[in-house]
């Protein structure tokens, strides 16, 4: 008998967010873009902090012109020619940089002069202009400085650098304990730089994204072909080896980590194969055992039952005969006190031996328990109990029975009590009951001889 596999276990889907492919695949994917937009958006600061610093250098360069300018016209000592002169100044400088504006402030943050009338003698203060704080704390130490502001739809940065106080100034300046002694502001519109960084985000952006579906659909094609196909086949041929198919193998080529997994799938495949084909063939003697009398070679009593019973139902089924025969070797006690139980074991299995020359294929003997016999007759009418019931009384008692090695001879006779299926037989133990009493009568009845209820 073949071991049955049932399986203990329900085959379940992966979800979606499990695979393998997709989770790597988005894996992927999320380190490419932090990678690839952290680094764009890294590269697109620097090139705005450089336009910063390009335009700090503008203003410095600038703010050193005016303020060695502003040095050499103090020092002439005519003040209103001066800040003439100062303006003209600032306006050609506004014009050649490219500066919004440029505006000369005193150290108390006082516009002096400037390219934007409307803020002459405006005075910035730390309360009312937050960006201007750093300069009134800190003084010259945080030059130059840079704000960026709005000033309506502008975006506006604004550079600060101080107008140093050089020792030629001592003579007007002596008892100023500072090292600056104004400012001078210079303000850039920072709108088209921040458009345009704004436009390379986006560009970027859309670079990212059409490099990312680019990269998706690659990377799953290769991770599908590569990676979820092979282990798609060794799923299903799990699938196929637990549902008990031991024969089971991969076709394996490659020398990747999948195909050495396939090879491991083939060995265990074949291992558990050949453990089966032990557990099936021990499982089968087993069987065979269980259901076996081990001295005469028939089918013990619990097997007789269960086939006497099976063909109960097919014979009302199928309308067909069916009959059974006990048989009782006559004195048997007697073989076993005289001669020895070896003696009457070789006794009984003679007996099984006569029993089965005169039996059909289909027929069943069953060691029904000591010296009796059960014999089940499939499609076996009255007619051909008594014919087989005689045929056996007359092949038991006729031949002389060999006890011993010596050749040892005694004569053995039995009785048999045969009955056919009825109508209302509706378990084994109907027609056994019957055959039993028939076999009763024929020991009351002299011995030797068949009765048939």
């Amino acid at each position: 008998m073949a071991l049955e596999f049932k399986a203990g276990w329900n085959e379940r889907e992966v979800p979606w967010n499990c695979k393998l492919q997709n989770r790597l695949t988005i894996g992927i994917l999320i380190i490419f873009v932090l990678v690839f937009g952290v680094s764009s958006f890294l590269m697109i600061d620097y090139e705005k902090q450089l336009v910063q610093k390009q335009r700090v250098a503008i203003a410095n360069q600038l703010g050193d012109v005016l303020s060695n300018t502003l040095s050499a016209e103090m020092m002439k000592g005519d003040e209103k020619e001066m800040w003439d002169d100062i303006e003209a100044l600032t306006d050609k400088m506004r014009a050649a940089s490219g500066a919004e504006r440029i505006q000369i402030l005193s150290r108390e943050g006082e516009v002096l002069a400037g390219t934007d009338f409307s803020l002459e003698s405006y005075e910035y203060s730390k309360e009312e202009d937050a960006e201007c704080a750093a300069c009134h704390l800190h003084g010259a130490k945080d030059f130059p400085s840079i704000v960026i502001s709005t000033e309506g739809e502008k975006t506006v940065l604004r550079t600060i650098t101080p107008i140093k106080k050089e020792r030629r100034c001592n003579e007007c300046h002596e008892d100023e304990e500072t090292n600056f002694l104004g400012m001078i502001s210079i303000d850039f519109d920072y709108t088209p730089i921040e458009r345009e960084n704004n436009e390379k985000k986006m560009r970027f952006f859309l670079l990212v994204t059409v490099i990312a579906v680019v990269m998706f659909a690659a990377i799953y094609w290769m991770l599908s072909k590569e990676v979820l196909h092979p282990i798609k086949i060794l799923m299903e041929a799990s699938r196929h080896l637990a549902r008990g198919h031991y024969d089971t193998q991969l076709d394996v080529s490659g020398e990747d980590e999948l195909s050495r997994l396939g090879e491991t799938f083939n060995h265990v495949a074949n291992e558990i194969k050949k453990a089966n084909d032990v557990l099936a063939v021990e499982s089968e003697n087993n069987y065979q055992s269980a259901i076996t009398d081990g001295l005469t070679g028939f089918r013990n009593k619990v097997f007789g039952h269960e086939t006497l019973m099976e063909l109960i139902l097919e014979s009302h089924k199928c309308e067909e005969p069916l009959s059974v025969l006990m048989v009782d070797l006559d004195f048997f006690k007697k073989v076993n006190d005289t001669y020895g139980h070896l003696a009457g074991d070789m006794v009984l299995r003679e007996t099984a031996t006569r029993i089965k020359q005169l039996l059909h294929y289909s027929d069943t003997p069953v060691r029904y328990g000591g010296e009796e016999f059960l014999i089940i007759l499939a499609n076996t009418d009255e007619a051909g109990l008594n014919t087989v019931g005689e045929r056996l009384r007359a092949k038991i008692a006729d031949s002389k029975f060999i006890i011993d090695d010596d050749g040892a001879e005694i004569e053995v006779t039995a009785s048999l009590g045969g009955t056919v299926c009825l109508t209302n037989d509706g378990k084994s133990e109907d027609m056994i009951e019957r055959a039993d009493n028939a076999l009763y009568q024929a020991k009351g009845g002299g011995r030797n001889q068949l009765v048939i209820l």
